[in-house]
């Protein structure tokens, strides 16, 4: 919880965590500086105060939207505005693929929603699998490729059943929610390059990500766990759908996860995302405007340093996901026959 002011001092605590002022307080500080004619910077404004009323302005908006039948003055012209408003808007869900351009898409999405979105984030949902399965001893062997998909996709239901309007997260393919679910909300994905996918995760587990799921093997040790393995058929899992002791590499899956494919209103590209943005357009007719993420610049200088039989090696165990990606590209690509 963020710490508020209630004092006139402004000195950023040791720790280094953000310090978030009351409005009172923040008036105090700028009465001080300029009373003693030290003057104040714009940016000192735009943290101390603008910032915070935004920021608490839009709490207080989303507050009386999620309670509108309680809120008394939201009972006329406010409600009825605000429900025109989202209903002229798709009910969605963006089903995130690791390291292929997401969470981009993910934030261009959620201007548009802004008081009914809700991503199912990674690292909580794992902690909370955890807790729950704690009992069971294959837990661990299990986790990335059963039991965590599976929790999330229990959130997916209940998120969905609260008629949330914007729901993303890395969650596979729920043939249960596509049951009930699937005439009341439009299913979209992006995909990537397989090969390149696959060496933009392994980077990320080795040298950036910090929560759970972080290794320190180099390429070649790594190369030959199931961990590798299984990076080579996520589009298999997330699209087809997760099972216990699927074998992802087998034709009855990958078709599985072909046919799913035609179940998407959208199939995006992070190599085309302005065809991604066109379509999303054309569909649902409003525009989304998806920032560029700076590249993580190990990539590149990485990719350069691996040696054609690692190569080599990454697209051999890669190929479930470019028979996968092959199919898209070949039925739902910018080029594609049920595109033009």
């Amino acid at each position: 919880m963020a710490e508020v002011y209630s004092t006139r001092s402004f000195d950023k605590p040791e720790t280094g965590r953000v310090l978030i002022p009351s409005f009172k307080s923040a008036i105090f500080y700028v009465h001080d500086k300029c009373h003693h004619g030290k003057g104040v910077q714009m940016t000192e404004i735009q943290n101390w105060i603008v910032k915070p009323m935004v920021k608490w302005g839009a709490r207080l908006v989303g507050i009386c939207y999620r309670n509108l039948d309680r809120v008394l003055f939201l009972h006329s012209p406010m409600k009825r505005a605000l429900n025109l408003y989202y209903n002229d808007f798709p009910d969605l869900f963006f089903l995130h693929i690791h390291k292929c351009g997401g969470t981009s898409i993910d934030d261009a999405i959620k201007r548009w929603f802004p008081f009914s979105n809700y991503t199912i984030a990674s690292a909580p949902s794992f902690r909370a699998a955890k807790s729950f399965y704690q009992e069971l001893d294959n837990f661990a062997d299990e986790a990335e490729t059963y039991y965590v998909p599976k929790y999330r996709e229990l959130l997916l239901l209940y998120l969905m059943g609260k008629k949330i309007k914007f729901i993303s997260g890395h969650i596979p393919f729920s043939k249960v929610a596509y049951s009930e679910f699937g005439s009341k909300y439009k299913f979209i994905t992006c995909l990537r390059d397989p090969v390149e996918r696959w060496f933009s995760t392994y980077l990320y587990i080795r040298f950036v990500h910090r929560d759970y799921g972080r290794t320190d093997e180099d390429i070649m040790t790594f190369l030959q766990s199931e961990r590798a393995k299984h990076l080579g058929h996520q589009y298999v899992a997330y699209l087809g759908g997760v099972r216990k002791g699927e074998d992802y590499a087998s034709q009855p899956a990958i078709y599985r996860a072909k046919a799913n494919l035609h179940k998407f209103e959208i199939i995006g590209f992070t190599e085309h995302l302005e065809d991604f943005q066109r379509k999303f357009e054309d569909r649902f007719g409003f525009k989304l405007k998806v920032p560029h993420k700076k590249k993580n610049p190990i990539s590149d200088s990485y990719r350069r340093s691996v040696t054609p039989e690692v190569g080599e090696r990454v697209r051999a165990i890669c190929k479930p996901d470019l028979e996968i990606y092959q199919y898209a590209i070949d039925n739902f690509g910018p080029f594609s026959e049920e595109e033009s």
